[in-house]
């Protein structure tokens, strides 16, 4: 997969087990939700989730360049 370049938010979040997949989305969209209403982006953005088995992490990414 290959992410295009330009303004992004991105929340991480630790992959510990299996309830990171659960939880994650319930912690890190509010986060964005909230950052993109304080500075005024719009919802209509694409999200994409990326998970890191490596890194154990799980990445959140909303595209806001458009």
């Amino acid at each position: 997969m290959k992410i295009s370049a330009g303004t992004k938010i991105v929340v991480e979040f630790p992959l510990k087990n299996s309830l990171s997949y659960m939880v994650g989305p319930m912690r890190a969209y509010p986060v964005i939700a909230k950052y993109m209403k304080e500075k005024g982006y719009t919802h209509e953005v694409p999200m994409i989730e990326l998970y890191g088995m490596t890194a154990k992490k799980i990445y959140f990414i909303a595209d806001i360049s458009n």
